[in-house]
Formats: C-alpha cells, sequence, structure tokens
C-alpha cells in the first residue's frame, strides 16, 4: 500500500468517525428534546383532567365525602366514565387511569383504552406495579418512567385529585 493510498483510507476512516459521531450527537440531542416536550404535554393533559375532576364535587356536594369514603362508584363513577371514553386518548399507545387508595391497595377505578383486556382491579399500594399511580395517590404530581399496573414500562404523567383522594 503506497503512502497516497494510506492517507486516503485514514481520510475516509476518520471522516466516517466524525460523522457517525456527529449523526449520534443530533439524535440524542433530538430524543432527549423530543422527551421533554412529551413529559410537558402530558403533565398538561393529565393536570387539566385532574382539575376536571376536582371540580365535580362542587356540582354534587356529597361526592366529595361519597368518594372519599370510597362508596362513589355507582352512578357518579359511572358518569365519569361515559364522559372521559369520549376524550381522545394518548395515541394508540397512551391511555388515562382514575383510581383511589384503600389502605394497603390501590383501586383502578377507569382506564381509557383496552377495555378487551383483563387488568386488575386493584394491586398493593406497595407493589413495583403502578409506580405512576402510587406516586399520584401520595399527593405528588409530575412525570416519569416507570411500571403501569400491567407491569409495562411506560413514559407517565401523574396528577392527585385532593378534592377526592383519588389519583390520574
Amino acid at each position: 500500500m503506497s503512502e497516497r493510498t494510506r492517507i486516503l483510507v485514514v481520510s475516509i476512516v476518520i471522516l466516517v468517525i466524525v460523522s457517525v459521531s456527529a449523526a449520534t450527537l443530533a439524535i440524542g440531542v433530538l430524543y432527549r428534546a423530543t422527551l421533554e416536550q412529551h413529559k410537558a404535554h402530558l403533565a398538561r393533559i393529565v393536570s387539566h383532567r385532574a382539575r376536571i375532576l376536582g371540580t365535580v364535587e362542587g356540582f354534587h356536594p356529597e361526592l366529595r365525602e361519597r368518594a372519599i369514603a370510597g362508596v362513589a362508584q355507582g352512578k357518579e363513577i359511572g358518569q365519569i366514565i361515559d364522559v372521559y371514553q369520549h376524550f381522545a386518548t394518548f395515541g394508540d399507545t397512551g391511555e388515562f387511569t382514575l383510581a383511589r387508595r384503600a389502605g394497603d391497595q390501590v383501586v383502578w377505578l377507569l382506564r381509557s383504552r383496552q377495555a378487551d383486556e383483563e387488568w386488575p382491579s386493584s394491586t398493593l399500594y406497595d407493589s413495583e406495579l403502578g409506580q405512576p399511580m402510587q406516586r399520584a395517590l401520595s399527593g405528588e404530581s409530575g412525570t416519569m418512567v416507570g411500571l403501569d399496573y400491567r407491569g409495562t414500562r411506560v413514559l407517565a404523567a401523574y396528577e392527585p385529585v385532593p378534592e377526592t383522594g383519588w389519583g390520574v
């Protein structure tokens, strides 16, 4: 191999390394920016829906006490489920869930998709499942990557509904 050929090969290798490095860096920056945009969007949606649920008790004075006591299962929950089934979902894979805490259990009241799949009516509060809902029921709000009630790793936004004791 002549000196000229060796310089050409080394130059090509350096060019490829620089190009791949620049592309990897650009993809990483775009991924992080997109993830932050999705987190902010989910947080806005969940916060808005939690505020809507928080105002429900203003229309029905006894709903607050019934929700906190865990007996708002009948007509009230049915009406809320009916309203939320008509909301647009979070795309093909997203869903909206509503739950309350009953002792050491998270009681799942509503989910907005996958009606044909079986899903638990409750999970243990301290289990690995339902991490975003556990945070919402602890009074926290925000976004996270964690396990949902099925054990699937998800990007989730969570928000408490203090007026009812529910989590979104």
